[in-house]
């Protein structure tokens, strides 16, 4: 934890939760129990439970809350497990589309932003590779690899690739970038074939970190 560095703080829990296999909906008689478990919150057992208005998954959660108090009866077609399996992967598949469209459209508006505002900005590498840097632009949620010409990796003991250094144009200085380090970026936003595209281009290393 790094209180002087809020970003810092976000990318590693940006970096955790991607190691995490993302909940699904599911019937139970087709899993064993052991499998119930939801990994990111560490419960054994789990399900989701808000106002109905919002997800068909909700309207289900609440009639079998309903039955299980005997309020209401269930209706006989929730009893066939092959009916009740097929409406879990149509509401996964409805889950992920509507993410695609969340992303989308965040996508689409950060383009309209960069299109106005295209200027440096702070960036932290998140992966070093023998070709470049992964970096994410934190303020903007804008995450790309840029290549670095001529860039030799360096490895650590167990010959992971800790560190890539490349010769700084300006001072003809060697500078190594790291996990986690900071640098500068410029952010170009066009149309490519009635695309929208941002361009992540390096400029240098953020030394004040």
């Amino acid at each position: 934890n790094n209180p002087k560095d809020g970003a810092f703080n976000k990318m590693v829990r940006i970096m955790t939760t991607r190691c995490m296999n993302q909940a699904v909906y599911f019937c139970t008689n087709e899993l064993d129990i052991p499998e119930f478990q939801h990994y990111g919150l560490a419960t054994p057992i789990y399900t989701h439970f808000t106002s109905p208005i919002r997800r068909y998954s909700d309207v289900l959660v609440h009639r079998l809350l309903a039955a299980s108090l005997d309020i209401e009866p269930l209706n006989d077609k929730v009893f066939d497990i092959q009916n009740l399996s097929k409406q879990c992967n149509r509401m996964n598949s409805r889950n992920r589309m509507a993410q695609y469209a969340g992303r989308a459209s965040s996508s689409f508006h950060t383009f309209k932003l960069i299109k106005q505002l295209e200027r440096e900005c702070d960036a932290i590498v998140l992966m070093v590779n023998s070709r470049g840097i992964g970096v994410v632009v934190a303020e903007l949620g804008v995450e790309s690899f840029i290549e670095i010409d001529g860039g030799k990796e360096v490895l650590d003991s167990d010959g992971v690739i800790e560190e890539l250094v490349y010769v700084d144009k300006k001072s003809g200085k060697d500078v190594g970038l790291k996990v986690f380090d900071h640098v500068f970026v410029r952010l170009e936003a066009s149309m490519v074939h009635w695309r929208t595209k941002v361009e992540t281009r390096f400029v240098r290393k953020n030394e004040d970190f």
